[in-house]
């Protein structure tokens, strides 16, 4: 192999803590087949002005004793479908806090069918600064089966009008929905690379208790993606998605008792954002150095990937080896490039 040296193809983001404001099932016009944000997100629908007055006192917090500033996030619901009376009283009072040096960035989740051009640049010149689209897919017959209400050019519009009205675009899909196969997961990832949001989140469905979804599983109507499946899927998709330059910051949803009690099937794993890179990482060690090392070269490799570089219990270590990559000939260093170089 000619010798040479290239670099993880993640796109750098600042790390900032994004502080959770939960607003379970607030705003949604329907209950989708798989959801259960109460259980997600480990909360009860909560009253918005309990809501209000505690992320009141909290911001208060952070000013009084100085703390840095934090990017705040509306999850859980749908945010732009609230009374506007309460999308103008959360937005002016995190505007107030901006102004302190208490909030630095702020974002909504929402559905794509729940906005409008004259909403959106109203939000916007609240202090909005992003908004997170639940996608979920864009295939209309994956949409119609999980009871969305909207179809893939519904999603391009939102996304569209979000970009006119100067807002950052997120996007969050969620493979293995009734009906979403590998063909279904490959176009999705395709039109998300073409749309370029900002950000982009992957929760792989779950079969959550007390759901539609639930039903359908315990008669046999559905079959939920396998963990070995998930990974493989999203690993070999991730490589693309940062090569166009999208931040991937959530994969998988966190481990709350209420979701843990309540999962009934499907690929959640504690450590399944690790797994799902450290395949990606394979999927760029084989594309890079293809066919293989040869007798007396090492690969560098970049200390901060030591973590996923063999793997979550040494899973990449097979393929790696194809490739003449094993014990003996990796070197970690401090270096931020991958080089393939003579021992």
């Amino acid at each position: 192999m000619v010798q040479k040296k290239f670099f993880h193809p993640e796109p750098g983001t600042t790390k900032q803590a994004v502080w959770p404001v939960f607003l379970p099932f607030a705003g949604c016009p329907a209950r989708c087949v798989y959801c259960a944000q109460n259980r997600q997100t480990g909360l009860d629908a909560m009253d918005l002005e309990k809501s209000f007055v505690k992320l009141e006192q909290g911001l208060t917090d952070r000013v009084v004793h100085g703390r840095p500033p934090v990017g705040l996030g509306f999850f859980g619901g749908t945010f732009t479908a609230l009374p506007e009376i309460w999308q103008d009283r959360f937005l002016d009072l995190t505007a107030r806090f901006k102004r302190q040096g208490a909030v630095s960035h702020v974002r909504c989740s929402t559905r794509p069918d729940c906005v409008s051009a004259h909403l959106l640049d109203h939000l916007c010149g609240r202090g909005l600064d992003m908004v997170e689209f639940g996608v979920q897919s864009f295939s209309d017959r994956v949409l119609a089966r999980a009871g969305r209400g909207y179809d893939r050019n519904t999603v391009i519009g939102a996304t569209r009008m979000v970009r006119d009205a100067g807002l950052e675009l997120g996007v969050q899909l969620l493979p293995g929905l009734p009906g979403h196969g590998a063909e279904e997961w490959e176009t999705d990832v395709a039109q998300t690379i073409a749309l370029n949001p900002a950000v982009l989140r992957i929760y792989p469905c779950l079969v959550i208790d007390r759901t539609v979804l639930a039903r359908w599983w315990t008669k046999g109507e559905y079959h939920p993606w396998s963990l070995p499946d998930s990974v493989d899927r999203i690993g070999r998709a991730l490589p693309g998605i940062w090569e166009a330059g999208i931040a991937v910051i959530r994969i998988g949803l966190a481990p709350e008792p209420a979701l843990m009690r309540d999962l009934l099937a499907g690929p959640w794993h504690p450590a399944l954002g690790t797994l799902v890179r450290g395949r990606a990482l394979v999927e760029i060690l084989t594309e890079q150095c293809a066919p293989g090392l040869d007798p007396g070269e090492q690969l560098c490799v970049p200390r901060r990937y030591s973590g996923e570089f063999w793997g979550h219990g040494g899973q990449n270590r097979a393929q790696l080896a194809a490739l003449g990559i094993e014990g003996g000939t990796v070197r970690f260093w401090d270096e931020p490039w991958f080089e393939v170089c003579t021992r």
